[in-house]
């Protein structure tokens, strides 16, 4: 089948698998590394409130990444998991007309996180505001 012509780069067909893996694994490393100075800032941000959601979108890392530089520093992180309890709690509050927003904000998760939990435990939840059907 010819190609040439129809995609913009050619593509080398010769290459194999190890070698492309390798490449993007060399690619992808680069693009990961802070200077040690920018890891200074990222950590001081982190330690000032920034969430590690936003560091990683100011830096251009992955959230896990930031997550990573956090650890290597031995900085604990904020991380919130919901217990039983708190999903209990939450569910009564919800039960009384709150949105999953202002629960979330009141125990310091994401509102995916507790749509989540509510999700898991069995909790029936409203159709979102604005969603079709709504």
């Amino acid at each position: 089948v010819a190609l040439s012509g129809h995609y913009p780069h050619p593509v080398d067909l010769s290459a194999s698998r190890s070698d492309t893996v390798a490449l993007r694994r060399r690619v992808h490393a680069r693009a990961r590394r802070l200077p040690p100075e920018q890891v200074d800032d990222l950590v001081a941000r982190y330690i000032e409130g920034e969430t590690i959601r936003s560091l990683g979108e100011s830096f251009g890392i992955n959230r896990e990444t930031v997550s990573n530089h956090l650890k290597r520093r031995g900085v604990a992180t904020r991380y919130r998991k919901l217990s039983g309890e708190d999903v209990e709690q939450a569910a009564k509050l919800y039960l009384t007309g709150q949105s999953i927003a202002d629960i979330a904000v009141r125990f310091e998760v994401r509102d995916t996180t507790l749509h989540r939990a509510f999700r898991r435990a069995s909790v029936p939840t409203r159709p979102r505001q604005g969603a079709a059907g709504a």
